[in-house]
């Protein structure tokens, strides 16, 4: 490869600057740029475009496009902010398996919240040089301010890794962390690699026994059913950590979420997916596998009664005008059962003979005379005893113009 000139390697060197790398008082030999960079001219002599020899990593949030964008990896994902507004975007993908696609998601996030993951202070331990805790997330969040009960004397360095476990068990839907040891992780399949996603470092007086917030930099993806490491670090002196001993063996510090936001996956579908729907009213469809509750939209109840295979229904509001609710039941080739829904919060026996196993039932479900309220169509499955039993709801809202 032929030598790059002077030009050459002020012009890489440029870029470099921009994007975080400083080379030193002597700048970058050129044998060092040639193994890096190769650099494309035009007709001119100027140069259109400088190409990495090797893959190329840079700080996050440090790529600049134009005057109006920098790109980052916001929330582990690929994103980007606006300079004129400062906000924050991230881009929408769908991943290719070996199955084909999956359709795109989109993140649907409550109003921003603050939450105790662990709670407890009543231990405090001291720690020399590097101490790490492993977490797994059982909820969806996008964390970005946290707080930790820890002093220093000397600058403590915060860092977050996504690990590569996966596949975890028995997680509690009360909290937004479980804990698992360091036994406990290599018990499960590895997929991917160790992924460092936030390196913070604090100032000594910036820390205290009794709690500081510190901002995640980028902010952060905390995926339910994903593997986590907490690592604190100092070059010297101890770091002193209050929290709780979750086992007779085992420490875990007080960790508290200030502000971020809670979200749900939103599966997107494509058009020609979506069913077409005419006429002055819009359909919501659900599905259930139950043995017991069904389903409550605060019109009506839906609820199974497993000992005598029979779906059961409750007036929750009632119609406006005169008349309440009818059903009508049929079973195929089987007589046709009216029911007159006249009291709230009733139980009402929809098919009283019930749905025996491996039969259908088909329920209609409306108001006498209230044009407002929706109509309800359910199908019902009974798989049998020793399975779930199956319960589509087909629920029309009347559009009123």
């Amino acid at each position: 490869m032929a030598n790059l000139s002077y030009e050459d390697r002020k012009a890489i060197e440029r870029y470099l600057s921009l994007n975080g790398y400083s080379p030193g008082g002597g700048g970058i030999e050129n044998n060092e740029l040639e193994e890096l960079f190769t650099i494309e001219r035009d007709g001119n002599g100027d140069i259109t475009k400088v190409i990495s020899i090797y893959d190329l990593q840079v700080p996050p949030q440090s790529i600049e496009v134009g005057e109006a964008i920098k790109v980052s990896d916001l929330t582990q994902e690929l994103g980007y902010t606006t300079k004129f507004d400062n906000r924050q975007y991230i881009v929408m993908n769908y991943e290719i398996t070996d199955d084909g696609s999956i359709n795109p998601t989109v993140k649907e996030f409550a109003e921003p919240s603050s939450f105790e993951l662990q709670p407890l202070f009543d231990i405090q331990e001291s720690y020399t040089d590097l101490v790490s805790f492993p977490l797994v997330a059982v909820q969806n969040v996008i964390g970005k301010i946290y707080n930790l009960k820890v002093a220093t004397t000397s600058e403590l360095r915060i860092r977050l890794y996504r690990t590569g476990v996966t596949n975890y068990v028995g997680q509690s839907e009360t909290q937004e962390v479980l804990l698992l040891s360091e036994e406990d992780l290599v018990a499960y399949d590895v997929q991917g690699e160790d992924t460092l996603i936030v390196d913070e470092t604090v100032k000594p007086t910036e820390t205290n026994i009794n709690g500081f917030d510190f901002e995640l930099k980028p902010l952060t993806d905390f995926v339910s059913g994903a593997a986590y490491r907490l690592d604190l670090s100092v070059e010297s002196g101890n770091i002193e950590v209050k929290g709780t001993m979750v086992t007779p063996t085992f420490f875990f510090p007080y960790i508290k979420r200030s502000y971020g936001w809670q979200y749900t996956n939103k599966e997107l579908a494509f058009k020609d997916e979506v069913p077409v729907v005419n006429g002055n009213a819009e359909v919501e469809f659900s599905h259930y596998s139950f043995k017991t509750g069904i389903d409550n939209d605060g019109l009506i109840k839906l609820s199974w009664d497993a000992n005598g295979n029979d779906l059961e229904l409750y007036m929750l509001t009632e119609p406006q005008g005169t008349g309440d609710l009818i059903s009508l039941g049929t079973k195929g080739n089987s007589s046709v059962v009216s029911t007159y829904i006249t009291q709230a919060n009733y139980k009402y026996d929809v098919y009283p003979a019930g749905v025996n196993a491996t039969e259908g039932l088909v329920v209609w479900i409306s108001a006498e005379e209230d044009e407002a309220y929706p109509s309800y169509k359910v199908f019902v499955h009974n798989a049998g005893s020793s399975y779930n039993s199956n319960v589509e709801v087909k629920k029309v809202i009347p559009k009123i113009v």
